[in-house]
């Protein structure tokens, strides 16, 4: 019984930081602009 719920554990510390992962990536992503200008005219 110890056993399961130690590996229960260990599987939901993994998976929070899992999404701890993949929160930090989505609001990386949101800063980003739309679009990018690649090249200026400027005559």
């Amino acid at each position: 019984m110890i056993a399961i719920v130690f590996i229960g554990g260990v599987q939901l510390f993994c998976i929070a930081i899992i999404g701890e992962y993949i929160g930090r990536i989505y609001v990386d992503v949101r800063r980003r602009p739309l679009y990018v200008i690649d090249e200026s005219n400027n005559t």
